[in-house]
């Protein structure tokens, strides 16, 4: 995602786009990167996020507080955990594994 907003940023200061199409632009984006989190958790599931926490053994303690959060408030830990740079990716794909409604999981 970051690499995203460095290329519309240049795109932004050269002139070649406007900011309104950098801001279109960065929002098809963001949504594509959380459909496809989303999807690797609902076609993945739980052997999924075994993996991430078996090759990167830093991220469990995440993934799990993330999914404790998760069941605790289900749609709104959605919302929140979004926003949070640590848990927005793994919070994506717990969302998967529990099957949020696409539309709903989008808004949030």
């Amino acid at each position: 995602m970051n690499e995203a907003i460095i290329i519309n940023r240049s795109l932004a200061i050269n002139g070649k786009m406007s900011f309104a199409g950098v801001l279109a632009a960065s929002i098809v984006a963001g949504i594509l990167g959380l459909l496809v989190c989303y999807y690797i958790g609902y076609f993945g599931g739980k052997p999924v996020l075994d993996k991430i926490t078996d090759k990167f053994p830093s991220s469990r303690k995440v993934i799990f507080s993330a999914k404790d959060t998760f069941d605790k408030y289900d749609k709104v830990s959605v919302m929140i955990a979004r926003v949070s740079p640590f848990a927005r990716t793994y919070i994506c794909i717990l969302a998967g594994i529990a099957r949020i409604n696409i539309v709903i999981y989008i808004l949030f």
